[in-house]
């Protein structure tokens, strides 16, 4: 971790730990939550896969696989996410724990997280080359994200400060009233955002992100919306959103629509 700078910014973050037996005082961490200087959540981060704790007689896969879709679920649908992982901590089971907070001094958040994770949470890969795969179920937003998060990490776009701000949550109503976009950026001070609807639950997502991007734009007509559909999204769910003044790309070309926010921010 870095030290106090003139750059730097002061941040707290703790880890969510799974501990199978406790009686032996074992543990597997499990998730980290990074919080900014105000102590306000700035991102969460579960486990991707397992493959560290396989060989563990009494961890229970089921919980811990129900528990991460749950997590995820969460945290993709932006509303509710602090309050969500308050009580998570608040009412934690006898297999969950979490850490007292640290904190420490480091550059942008998104860098902090991907350094925590890695560090804390993410399972090292084998020395044979082999990998577990343990990724999300197809079909889900959390598998769609994925995917756009490879393909933007390619292309240099997930950096807050140049390129894209992930789960921005806008308030589009009332004060209690916010949406999680996946990602937002803002060339020359419009307001761009980028967000996925996988086929599962399409219709709902759809329909509330058409009222959510209805409602931004009465009150910025400049506000635009890329939506990116992932396989098996039906053409009645693409046509809502291009009713709603949507932009709809196929997940397919992902890579044409980082090139063209490439382009939009003249990088």
């Amino acid at each position: 971790m870095q030290t106090k700078s003139e750059e730097s910014s002061r941040y707290d973050f703790q880890l969510i730990r799974y501990v199978p037996n406790v009686a032996a005082a074992e543990f597997f961490n499990i998730g980290v939550l990074l919080y900014g200087e105000q102590w306000e959540l700035l991102d969460a981060r579960f486990a991707s896969d397992f493959g560290r704790m396989n060989c563990h007689p009494l961890v229970e896969m089921p919980y811990l696989e129900a528990l991460r879709e749950e997590f995820e679920e969460h945290r993709l649908a932006g509303d509710g996410f602090s309050s969500y992982i308050n009580e998570l901590c608040k009412n934690l089971s006898a297999s969950l724990d979490v850490t007292s907070p640290k904190t420490f001094w480091g550059g942008n958040a998104p860098a902090e997280m991907d350094r925590l994770f890695d560090t804390y949470v993410k399972t090292p890969k084998p020395l044979n080359g082999a990998e577990h795969d343990e990724s999300p179920r197809a079909g889900t937003r959390a598998a769609l994200r994925l995917r756009m998060d490879d393909s933007f990490r390619r292309h240099y776009l997930l950096d807050a400060e140049r390129g894209l701000m992930t789960n921005d949550s806008v308030q589009y109503a009332g004060p209690r009233m916010r949406f999680s976009f996946d990602y937002s950026y803002r060339p020359n001070g419009a307001a761009r955002y980028v967000h996925g609807i996988a086929v599962r639950n399409e219709i709902n997502d759809a329909t509330r992100l058409s009222f959510v991007f209805e409602r931004l734009q009465r009150q910025n007509e400049g506000s635009a919306l890329a939506v990116v559909l992932g396989e098996g999204v039906q053409d009645d769910t693409a046509e809502l959103l291009a009713a709603s003044g949507a932009v709809n790309w196929p997940v397919a070309q992902v890579d044409k629509l980082a090139l063209a926010i490439r382009e939009e921010l003249g990088l």
